[in-house]
């Protein structure tokens, strides 16, 4: 777990950083898909990388947990898969 570096690129975002267990340098990116709420999709899955590059995972065991979501109209929530 060390530090990201994420650049915006035209198509959604660029994430760099060392793999411990792989040794090396990484890049991962998160491309916005060509729909309506395409921008929300990529920051979506850039935001749940990050947390869980950083060890912040969900427990039901827990008080409190950081929640990612997105809403819709009326605060529906869009389901991601």
């Amino acid at each position: 777990m060390g530090d990201l570096t994420i650049e915006r690129c035209d198509n959604g975002y660029s994430v760099f950083f060392y793999d411990e267990e792989q040794g090396r340098e990484r890049m991962v990116i998160f491309e916005e898909p060509d729909t309506e709420i395409g921008e929300l999709l990529a920051m979506h899955k850039l935001l749940w990388f990050v947390k869980e590059h950083f060890g912040v995972f969900h427990s039901k065991h827990n008080k409190h947990n950081l929640v990612i979501e997105i809403q819709g109209k009326d605060d529906e929530n869009i389901v991601i898969n």
